[in-house]
């Protein structure tokens, strides 16, 4: 029970999301992708390592990318 409020606040966000126009939850993600690309940018940069270590490893085994 201790995580009672949690649930009903997501799932008000949630509830509030749900009726907001189309359009505004696409703007209101243009604005926040930037921020968490901000904040997050450990993740990508690991994402970008991983993608580039993959494509080595195909090279050195012969393999083709499709």
């Amino acid at each position: 029970m201790n995580n009672e409020w949690q649930y009903h606040l997501v799932k008000g966000i949630s509830w509030l999301v749900c009726r907001l126009p189309y359009k505004l939850i696409l703007l209101i993600g243009a604005c926040l992708g930037p921020v968490y690309g901000l904040i997050a940018k450990k993740q990508k940069l690991r994402g970008i390592n991983n993608i580039k270590n993959w494509h080595e490893h195909e090279r050195s085994r012969g393999g083709t990318i499709n």
